[in-house]
């Protein structure tokens, strides 16, 4: 199924899809930047838009139970209640770092969001967001972040968009409850990758090498053991986000299509 925005059928609300996730009934929702939150139902096939959420300009969506947790570039946090249809809480972040553009959580049940000024825990017991700064000897990575992605070895990579790629312990958000400045084990400044323009995404592969997307659209691959590029055929496409399945197969969206990217085995495939 294709859906448009179209107010007048069962279509997307929003033109600027930002985030996809999906539940434990099947559903799929849909954060936008323009619109609103959107559930499809891909048995039924009907979109439903939620216009409480109108303006949020979400930027990234994880399920937990019967809740959603949402980052809005405007606002902060939000959590939503999939099954009443209605927002649960706002979570407001300091003034300048109220830009939540993306959230993660780890393997541990670690809920951490990344944002214009800052990399914040969310503390269960508290029920309330802890800030990190993140400085190394070449940039300062919790400004600007962009996506987090946790490595092979309990270590959580940071993109930050103008400063690179820092490399941190999961340990450093287990019991720091006053949030800190933990440093970092690794840092790679935009040289150091060799980039020429400012990070849009990033990703980590079952290596542990670093999947980075540019904001021109052009993805490279980075090791950081030996702080080398890797060669990788970037495809004659401008990609606008990249995302990686349980199988470590890579998904790179762009106008004309999907591209499916296999790390180990080198390959890639056009899927339009």
């Amino acid at each position: 199924s294709v859906f448009y925005e179209n107010p007048s059928t069962n279509s997307i609300s929003g033109r600027i899809v930002r985030a996809f996730a999906s539940d434990s009934d099947g559903m799929v929702w849909i954060g936008t930047e323009d619109g609103e939150l959107n559930r499809y139902d891909p048995t039924a096939r009907e979109m439903t838009g939620y216009p409480s959420t109108k303006g949020f300009n979400i930027q990234s969506i994880i399920c937990e139970g019967n809740q959603l947790w949402m980052t809005s570039f405007n606002y902060g946090v939000y959590t939503f209640d999939r099954n009443r249809g209605e927002i649960i809480r706002h979570y407001s972040l300091p003034s300048e770092s109220q830009s939540a553009v993306c959230m993660y959580k780890t393997k541990g049940g670690k809920l951490l969001v990344g944002a214009s000024r800052g990399l914040f825990r969310y503390d269960r017991e508290s029920e309330q967001f802890v800030r990190y700064s993140i400085w190394g000897s070449n940039g300062h990575f919790s400004k600007g972040i962009v996506s987090l992605a946790e490595g092979p070895d309990e270590s959580l990579w940071v993109f930050s968009s103008g400063f690179g790629i820092a490399k941190m312990p999961l340990k450093a958000f287990e019991s720091n409850k006053a949030g800190g400045r933990p440093a970092p084990e690794k840092s790679f400044a935009l040289s150091d990758l060799q980039l020429e323009n400012n990070i849009k995404g990033g990703l980590v592969d079952k290596r542990g090498f670093l999947w980075i997307l540019d904001v021109k659209g052009r993805i490279s691959v980075f090791n950081p053991y030996s702080a080398e590029k890797v060669s990788f055929s970037s495809p004659d496409a401008t990609v606008s986000a990249m995302a990686m399945d349980s199988d470590g197969i890579i998904w790179a969206a762009h106008r004309n299509g999907v591209l499916k990217i296999d790390p180990l085995a080198g390959t890639t495939e056009s899927c339009v």
